[in-house]
């Protein structure tokens, strides 16, 4: 609970037993460390996947620092080898983000539920990097998640995800 005797959000990562997790605050500019949180699973596909956590400030919609905020994640993002998830209180509809192109900038494919995850808004939802986004299998809003005036948005994966992944060749670079 926080000092107003609210619960305080968050997210968690569960994976089945045996899959290790690590920090990552290399990526991350000290100025966005408080709201963006970066990990590697060994979990998903080969070689693991990148988790982030991201909150962006509440009541300004799409304002200038929320968008330098998107910026500094999608330096972060960029500088990460393999594919990421990132878990978005954006305050913000996914729509609204969808429009301003920061998915297409990052590579990335929005999920969200259908139903509304703040009063009557869904600004909770993920942003799965394009290569992993055909393992995505929905997100569910969770009723009991105890995060009033939010609900828990949760993505769900096949478990089938490495069976429908594509190699790709990749030419190598000229000596």
């Amino acid at each position: 609970p926080t000092a107003a005797a609210m619960g305080s959000g968050g997210t968690a990562v569960l994976t089945r037993r045996g899959a290790s997790i690590h920090s990552i605050d290399t990526a991350i500019s000290d100025s966005i460390d408080n709201i963006f949180h970066l990990a590697w699973a060994d979990a998903v596909c080969q070689g693991g996947v990148h988790l982030g956590s991201l909150y962006l400030r509440s009541g300004e919609g799409l304002s200038a620092a929320n968008k330098t905020i998107l910026e500094e994640v999608a330096v972060a993002l960029g500088a990460l080898r393999g594919p990421w998830i990132v878990a978005m209180d954006a305050n913000i509809n996914a729509a609204e983000l969808v429009a301003s192109s920061w998915p297409a900038v990052v590579g990335g494919v929005v999920f969200a539920s259908d139903l509304p995850t703040c009063h009557d808004n869904t600004y909770d939802f993920i942003v799965v990097s394009h290569c992993i986004a055909h393992a995505v299998a929905g997100v569910q809003r969770v009723q009991d998640g105890g995060l009033n005036p939010h609900w828990v948005a949760r993505l769900l994966i096949r478990g089938d995800a490495r069976r429908k992944a594509a190699r790709a060749l990749v030419k190598p670079p000229l000596v």
